[in-house]
């Protein structure tokens, strides 16, 4: 007994000092990385983390830039303190503060407008002049939950906003974005316009029928599904400014309506929408087995290769495909950025569809849901015209998009952005928060699922069973 009370103090005693030991490291560790303000992010997202965009834009900065955040003294948000300190760190240029609204309205009043009062948690970014007022609702981006009805957050977008805010009052180039109108196009929704504002984008509304040309200082003319046909001055207007290094994003929906001009404009640039809705025969490309809800392979290109990387999602439901014209310019590059599955068809009698089934009258696919068009020439000189058309008004609505996670507002952006070949560096995406996103399962993956676990599983573990009794048995 005495040999066992040994024992149990000798291994009782070893186990008390290394446990000593281990605690003395882990305050010493603590008490060295407080000194030096060492801090790991451990959210999954890299939420107080800045990204190697906004590294790179603040550090370069040569322009002193003001933050103010209103917050009650003592009720300051920890989160906003973390990331404030993580951008003065950056940049002795950059100056960070929290102001009482209440102790100091004057602040709230300077940046008030007609449209926009000022409340507790909104920041300020400002420098000489010019500033910009980002609330709370654009620092976050929220869903609703379709298995609970509970609200969740989608992206985290303070970064992004912040940044961008500093690129602006630093004297960063806007660029300017002009919406044609006249022909009851769909809005842009407004979390599609916030993203396009964080990355430097003006947008103005354009009404050609009565405007001499497109605008000198047009960036980019976006149309947006519309449901009438432009004018044949219209379509001078557009070609004319095409032709001359002028770049357009164009989302063609599918309707009964005729567009001659509209049709017209895409053929000059080799393409041509088929006016049939597409159906997709592969499980794997659909969402919710529901044929016409699409879920495009993304692919590889320079507007989809973060895409691509991140394996980002786009879901575009009601969407129809663009074929190659027979006798296009040879100047024309034509790149597939969404297509569907070689077992896709579309159907053009749209008047009279009664069901989904494949018949003689269908067009058979894969189909290009969207394309990017160069066309390079020279006449005195180089010109290069850029398009992106797309096929369905579906993909640039607020409620698909949170679908795949604001994937299909990301593709659009990225259009945008490589149509006037602005570099990728300077555009900040927002964090997306993965934890409600719901997994997207193919009926090939499916079936491999339900082996695994509802066969081959059980006839293991009921093999092991059996061989077990057997060799008990034979003893």
């Amino acid at each position: 007994m005495k040999d066992k009370n040994n024992i149990v103090l000798k291994y009782g005693t070893k186990s008390a000092i290394i446990t000593a030991v281990v605690l003395a490291v882990i305050i010493v560790l603590n008490v060295f990385a407080g000194s030096l303000n060492i801090k790991f992010d451990a959210t999954k997202e890299k939420l107080y983390t800045l990204s190697e965009q906004s590294k790179n834009i603040i550090s370069s900065l040569d322009t002193d830039v003001n933050m103010y955040a209103l917050y009650e003294k003592g009720s300051e948000d920890p989160v906003i303190e973390e990331i404030f300190e993580n951008y003065e760190n950056l940049s002795s240029h950059i100056h960070t503060e929290f102001v009482d609204p209440y102790e100091n309205p004057q602040i709230a009043m300077m940046y008030s407008t007609t449209t926009q009062n000022l409340s507790v948690g909104t920041v300020i970014v400002e420098s000489g002049e010019k500033y910009r007022v980002i609330t709370q609702n654009d620092m976050a981006e929220y869903g609703v939950d379709e298995a609970t009805n509970m609200m969740y957050m989608k992206s985290f977008n303070v970064e992004t906003c912040i940044t961008s805010a500093v690129l602006y009052v630093s004297g960063a180039e806007m660029n300017k974005i002009y919406m044609l109108k006249g022909h009851s196009e769909q809005d842009f929704g407004s979390s599609l316009l916030t993203k396009l504002q964080n990355d430097n984008y003006e947008i103005e509304s354009l009404y050609l029928d009565s405007e001499e040309s497109v605008p000198e200082d047009a960036d980019i003319v976006v149309i947006n599904s519309p449901m009438t046909d432009i004018t044949e001055g219209e379509l001078q207007k557009l070609s004319t400014y095409l032709s001359n290094d002028g770049r357009a994003f164009i989302n063609v929906g599918i309707g009964t309506e005729t567009m001659t001009n509209m049709s017209v404009l895409l053929s000059n640039y080799g393409i041509e929408a088929n006016n049939a809705m597409t159906i997709e025969g592969s499980q794997d490309y659909v969402y919710g087995n529901n044929p016409y809800y699409i879920m495009p392979h993304v692919e590889q290109h320079d507007i989809t290769k973060n895409m691509v990387s991140d394996e980002e999602e786009v879901f575009f439901p009601y969407a129809q495909g663009f074929e190659e014209v027979e006798n296009k310019k040879d100047t024309l590059t034509i790149e597939p950025l969404l297509t569907t599955s070689g077992q896709s068809y579309g159907k053009k009698e749209l008047d009279s569809i009664e069901n989904f089934q494949k018949t003689d009258n269908d067009i058979s696919g894969p189909f290009n849901l969207a394309v990017a068009v160069t066309d390079k020439f020279t006449t005195d000189t180089e010109h290069t015209t850029k398009i992106v058309a797309l096929g369905g008004s579906s993909i640039t609505d607020s409620n698909i998009d949170s679908y795949v996670d604001g994937g299909n507002y990301d593709f659009i952006l990225n259009s945008i952005n490589w149509l006037i070949d602005k570099d990728q560096s300077t555009s900040v995406p927002s964090k997306n928060i993965e934890g409600n996103r719901y997994l997207n399962i193919g009926a090939t993956a499916s079936i491999i699922i339900m082996f695994i676990s509802v066969v081959l599983i059980p006839f293991v573990i009921a093999a092991y069973g059996i061989i077990n009794m057997a060799k008990r048995k034979s003893k």
